[in-house]
């Protein structure tokens, strides 16, 4: 009987190590998300590392609106690349 409370045991603290969360006490997860999901594209605008890490979430959203839409020529992407910068101008000195 023991054994099987010992197995249950070791079963949840499995089931629940997996609902850990990476993010550290003081950061907000989803916030973290879509940083790293945008990484990319705010590097490819030409948005320093440095810059990235203290946007806050309202610029996150407002650069996932600019790349939301698709550009359908090489007009439409350069203006989606100024219109990134822009917004994290607003909040980042030099970008």
């Amino acid at each position: 009987m023991r054994q099987r409370h010992v197995l249950l045991a070791s079963l949840a603290g499995l089931l629940l190590a997996g609902c850990v969360s990476n993010t550290p006490p003081g950061k907000n997860g989803g916030t973290e998300q879509l940083r790293a999901s945008l990484t990319p594209t705010l590097q490819w605008a030409g948005v320093s590392d440095a810059c990235i890490a203290q946007l806050p979430s309202s610029t996150l959203a407002e650069v996932k609106g600019i790349t939301s839409k698709s550009a359908r020529s090489s007009m439409d992407v350069l203006q989606r690349r100024q219109r990134i910068r822009t917004a994290a101008g607003k909040v980042c000195t030099t970008i």
